[in-house]
């Protein structure tokens, strides 16, 4: 057997006990499957993570962690990124577990989901997600994020929606739907549910719902 289908083999095999963990599809099963090579199988994964981000990742993060270095020219083939940012990808995704140092993804285009304790950076026009309660994600630019949990600080043009902790700075917006935040300058702020707001204005800032403004004047 080649390295080749020694890799592919090990690679079905990490990824069917993720999926087994997961309420993945009869359809990921098949199409990974059916992968003629480890590339080809990031390639179908790149389209079934979201159960994974959501439903086991501390599971994912050891998986990436204790394999990525062989991995790694599979998945960047198919676009695929592990606590790295792509140099020539413009359309990569990026997984982020746990890291000791900040990530910055700047300028190009590609998706990162933060899933671990870590400080990310989002440059230019990058799209993230957060999934955890530990990670800090700094938007500059005209990045976006969509804050599932954890720290969101926005700067520049940059948009942060979701539920959390946010910090706006600049020209940024912010749609929270929960948490609190705390405004030192935004373009526009819109708060629904239980939300509470921390401004230093009233001005260009909606709440709905049980959603309250304190003013720090």
């Amino acid at each position: 057997m080649s390295k080749r289908d020694k890799d592919l083999d090990q690679f079905l095999t990490l990824a069917d006990q993720l999926r087994l963990k997961t309420t993945n599809c009869e359809n990921f099963k098949t199409e990974i499957q059916a992968a003629a090579s480890v590339t080809a199988a990031f390639g179908v994964f790149r389209r079934y993570w979201q159960s994974v981000a959501e439903q086991i990742p501390d599971e994912f993060i050891c998986v990436m962690s204790e394999n990525y270095c062989w991995m790694k020219p599979y998945a960047n083939a198919a676009g695929v990124y592990f606590n790295e940012s792509p140099t020539d990808s413009p359309l990569a995704l990026v997984f982020v577990g746990d890291m000791g140092h900040n990530l910055e993804v700047l300028d190009q285009q590609p998706r990162v989901i933060v899933l671990g304790k870590a400080k990310v950076t989002l440059d230019g026009k990058v799209r993230g997600e957060c999934f955890c309660d530990k990670a800090e994600v700094t938007c500059r630019g005209d990045s976006r994020l969509r804050l599932r949990r954890g720290t969101a600080i926005a700067y520049d043009y940059s948009r942060v929606e979701g539920f959390g902790a946010i910090k706006t700075h600049d020209c940024s917006t912010a749609i929270i739907m929960g948490g609190e935040l705390y405004d030192h300058g935004h373009l526009r702020i819109v708060a629904y549910n239980n939300a509470i707001i921390h401004s230093f204005t009233r001005s260009k800032i909606e709440l709905y719902n049980s959603s309250q403004l304190i003013l720090d004047l």
